[in-house]
């Protein structure tokens, strides 16, 4: 089957050339609204590296099951640094794994681009009494990325601002988190059947209204939908939220695609770099091959997938 190239050029003031395919149904950017000035990232994951190391279940707070993560960080050719990507499983906010992500894992890796890939788990059972479910999984992100920081000398990777990619639910937190607490630490936030409306439960399966509001405490019925908005990624962005890029399965039946051009709608408002994919053939839990194809081109991949071609 063809592949369409995205776009090419331009997605980093013209300092690195990007590629980004992938098979459509739909394609609804152009190259102009994609472009971001080469002083607010200029990516690094082409340059060469001899192979990846790895660690698990390295805790970055205190629950040893909840707050931990998996990292596979390149050794470069040159011993630069490494970008970041940090990755966020779906469940419906209330279950699931890491591992869950673990073939997007292994798909990012084939391309050997020079790139520490950080896939986390984050709090499923409420157990604060002074924040919501949704509140203490932002704010377990946000450990996450002060602990890699913290430890940007051990790791080898790049000090400043990273790129963060959730599924499904973990969209949703993904980019509620770059739209709010993360603003200022994301340069790219990648959503990938991503809710993006809470409010519109019209817009989602039927049952994910029930985890919404056990998310969000929520109760049916009430006229104040405040604590909704305030966990949604369409009312939390801004004109400073980071560069979007939103992946869609034509055939998802859990999110309806309204959500997606939702948010996109409100990006173009705000004038802030976005992008959204719909791909052919593909329903909410979207392959692994798209998930990292979707990551590479955004960050500037070149050609990647020339190198897995010939393995």
């Amino acid at each position: 089957m063809p592949l369409v190239k995205f776009y090419r050029n331009n997605l980093f003031g013209g300092h690195i050339s990007a590629v980004l395919t992938l098979l459509l149904g739909l394609f609804l950017t152009s190259c102009d609204e994609l472009e971001i000035k080469s002083t607010e990232f200029v990516s690094r994951v082409n340059e060469p590296i001899k192979g990846y190391k790895q660690e698990q279940d390295v805790l970055y707070g205190t629950h040893r099951q909840f707050q931990v993560f998996d990292i596979y960080y390149p050794e470069n050719a040159y011993k630069n640094p490494s970008d970041v990507l940090i990755m966020i499983h779906g469940g419906n906010w209330n279950y699931g794994d890491k591992w869950f992500l673990d073939p997007s894992v292994e798909e990012l890796k084939k391309a050997r681009k020079n790139l520490t890939i950080v896939n986390i788990n984050y709090t499923l059972i409420s157990s604060d009494s002074r924040r919501n479910l949704f509140q203490q999984q932002i704010a377990d992100i946000d450990s996450c990325v002060t602990y890699l920081h913290r430890h940007a000398a051990k790791y080898n990777i790049r000090r400043g601002k990273f790129a963060i990619m959730g599924a499904s639910a973990g969209g949703h937190l993904a980019l509620s988190y770059a739209y709010t607490l993360g603003k200022n630490k994301i340069h790219t936030v990648i959503g990938t059947s991503a809710i993006t409306e809470l409010a519109a439960p019209e817009l989602l399966a039927t049952n994910l209204w029930s985890d919404i509001k056990t998310l969000t405490g929520y109760r049916d019925g009430s006229p104040d939908k405040d604590v909704l908005y305030k966990a949604s990624p369409v009312h939390l962005a801004g004109w400073d939220s980071p560069r979007t890029v939103l992946l869609y399965g034509q055939t998802d039946d859990v999110v309806l695609l309204r959500q997606q051009t939702l948010l996109r709608e409100r990006l173009l408002s705000l004038r802030v770099p976005n992008a959204l994919y719909v791909v052919k053939n593909q329903g909410h839990n979207i392959e692994s091959n798209y998930i990292a194809e979707c990551i590479l081109g955004a960050l500037g991949a070149d050609e990647w997938d020339l190198y897995v071609k010939n393995q």
